[in-house]
């Protein structure tokens, strides 16, 4: 788990706008998704 915390530090302090887009990109993702099983129960 460490090295794994040490790993997204260091990409987060090299390259901070990226690890930022990543981010936004999963949880975009993950609400769409959420979004879509909402809408496919309602039917």
């Amino acid at each position: 788990m460490n090295i794994e915390i040490n790993r997204i530090n260091d990409e987060i302090t090299k390259k901070p706008s990226e690890f930022v887009r990543e981010v936004n990109e999963a949880y975009m993702y993950h609400l769409n998704e959420i979004a879509e099983n909402i809408a496919k129960n309602r039917h």
